[in-house]
């Protein structure tokens, strides 16, 4: 039987499907600057936007494991 009511049930946190949206939109963002970036800086010889680029590589990885972890997680343990 399907608890309808449960609070496990709802969504909060990383399972909101807005926050979720809100994260792919982050990353993907994020990828095509990192992208850009990285193009622009090799092809000027600029080191600071190489390292800029590299910046906006870390922020998708972190939104990249956000997301990963949204989906590693359940509903609560003995709910």
């Amino acid at each position: 039987m399907v608890c309808t009511r449960c609070e496990a049930d709802k969504p909060s946190g990383l399972n909101d499907p807005r926050w979720r949206r809100a994260l792919w939109i982050a990353l993907v963002v994020n990828a095509v600057m990192f992208g850009g970036e990285m193009i622009a800086g090799v092809a000027s010889g600029s080191r600071a936007l190489q390292a800029d680029a590299l910046d906006f590589l870390g922020d998708a990885a972190n939104y990249a494991i956000s997301l990963s972890i949204g989906v590693q997680t359940g509903p609560p343990i003995g709910v």
